[in-house]
């Protein structure tokens, strides 16, 4: 017979008599009480299925994607390279909004399947509040699609030319579905938010704030009440290859 329960309600108990004296079970032959240690979730990894295993009997079935993001493997060297020149980009952006006053963060968007750069942008804030680099940056990709709310008259801002609008026609994806962010700020709640209506599929960001959206404060992009996720990566200094899922 097995008994489940939370085994800091009944440390005190030496004896079955004593954990079902209230309960019309007989206790004849089942001997002493042993408290042993169950997983209280499946495991994700091999390493936590063997950790568990040696208490309690489990079936595994694992995650090859998320173990090759633990062994570090999940990004091909090439990737790697394509991953530090657009984060490099970004860093650039934000040089270029320190020189002109504005807060230092900048921002890239990116077509990985092209590997073609859609909009650059950086911190405009000190012309609106909402003017953060990532606000900035989906705004461009709006313009790089024949739309766009703001008129931006900074030279470095740079969004793909766009199409011909087609008002009648609402078939088409998100607004920045398949496409990736390369930031060098950690988002804000604010423009977390904004990566999850426009349908960001991935987002790099160099460094955390301690307000973070993605990890630092919060991890919004992980709350299953939202309609729509996207992946996470932090790097760890452009010089090595450490990226890491946030």
């Amino acid at each position: 017979m097995i008994l489940l329960c939370p085994v800091q309600d009944h440390t005190h108990l030496a004896t079955l008599d004593e954990l079902l004296a209230d309960k019309p079970i007989s206790r004849s032959g089942l001997g002493a009480l042993e408290i042993v240690q169950v997983a209280s979730v499946e495991p994700k990894t091999r390493k936590q299925f063997k950790e568990c295993n040696v208490h309690w009997p489990l079936s595994f079935h694992e995650d090859k994607r998320l173990e090759r993001i633990l062994n570090r493997d999940f990004f091909s060297q090439d990737e790697i390279l394509k991953i530090e020149n657009h984060a490099k980009k970004a860093l650039e952006a934000a040089m270029a909004a320190k020189d002109k006053g504005e807060e230092p963060v900048g921002a890239v968007i990116v077509d990985p399947l092209a590997d073609e750069v859609v909009a650059v942008s950086h911190s405009l804030c000190s012309r609106h509040p909402l003017h953060h680099a990532v606000m900035v940056a989906i705004d461009l990709v709006g313009k790089s699609q024949g739309g766009g709310t703001y008129s931006y008259k900074d030279s470095y801002l740079y969004s793909r030319s766009a199409p011909p609008l087609k008002r009648d026609d609402k078939s088409g994806p998100y607004l920045c579905t398949g496409y990736d962010l390369y930031v060098t700020r950690e988002p804000c709640v604010m423009c977390a938010m904004a990566l999850v209506h426009s349908r960001m599929n991935r987002v790099f960001y160099v460094s955390r704030q301690c307000n973070g959206a993605l990890g630092s404060r919060y991890k919004l992009h992980v709350n299953k009440g939202l309609n729509h996720h996207y992946e996470v990566f932090r790097i760890k200094g452009l010089a090595d290859d450490s990226i890491r899922k946030s």
